[in-house]
């Protein structure tokens, strides 16, 4: 998961910052789309012809606002605010980098620990809570973060699965998963292409794939009982476009 955005429109409700527009940035019959600021430095506008086109602008951050969101835990969008705007105020800008990068480095380590934590505790309940508390600092360190969002919505889960009687049903099915994702590899090994042969498996194991015709009666015997499991039921759409051939690629079956 990254931790950049590509845009930083999302920015504008916390981030109090002065937008400036410098020279020819936006040309007669042109209008701004949605007032999206671009990472590159830029505003999307929209041509008379309607053709749209990047054009360059420059931004000046007033620093009060940088110092709010900073107080808040916003720290991806400092970060990304300070990485394209153009800033007056060289001790101003460092002094804010420097709170940056001390409190990302904080909540690092605090996120750290939370991993360590989570891994360690395989179905204790005092050990989920410990872990999901240590999460929760970073949290409240860097608040914007979008992977520590997803890991709270991860350890709940555990915590709920362990609080349900169901966390040890989990975790064997979660084995299986693992052992079924590896034979599903290992069985597109071939050296021609009518070796191989099209198998869709379904989630969480993929709508399409082509492998060796030899393994596919076992691999459907394991999905199978893994699908027996009407508990933990896995389900998403599939489509496959059937102008998909089976080939065999440097020893590899592939759909192309």
């Amino acid at each position: 998961m990254t931790r950049k955005y590509l845009y930083l429109s999302c920015l504008v409700s916390s981030l109090i910052f002065t937008l400036s527009v410098k020279g020819d940035a936006v040309q007669q019959g042109e209008v701004i789309l949605h007032g999206d600021v671009v990472p590159q430095g830029g505003i999307i506008v929209k041509g008379a012809s309607g053709v749209e086109r990047i054009k360059p602008i420059k931004m000046t951050v007033g620093h009060e606002g940088i110092q709010k969101s900073l107080d808040a835990g916003q720290l991806s969008g400092v970060k990304n605010m300070l990485d394209v705007a153009v800033i007056k105020d060289e001790q101003k800008d460092a002094q804010a980098r420097e709170s940056l990068a001390k409190k990302m480095n904080e909540a690092e380590q605090f996120f750290n620990q939370y991993l360590v934590q989570k891994e360690a505790a395989k179905g204790d309940m005092v050990q989920y809570q410990t872990a999901k508390m240590t999460l929760e600092k970073a949290i409240a360190v860097w608040t914007d973060n979008g992977l520590f969002e997803n890991e709270q919505g991860e350890i709940e889960d555990l915590i709920a699965l362990v609080e349900s009687g169901r966390y040890e049903k989990w975790q064997a099915r979660e084995k299986a998963e693992s052992e079924i994702h590896s034979l599903i590899e290992e069985a597109k090994i071939c050296e021609v292409d009518s070796d191989c042969v099209r198998a869709g498996f379904g989630c969480p194991f993929g709508c399409g794939t082509a492998i060796n015709k030899d393994i596919l009666q076992q691999i459907n015997e394991k999905v199978g009982d893994y699908n027996k499991d009407q508990e933990m039921i896995c389900m998403y759409d599939c489509y496959v476009p059937a102008s998909l051939k089976v080939k065999c690629i440097k020893n590899l079956c592939v759909l192309k």
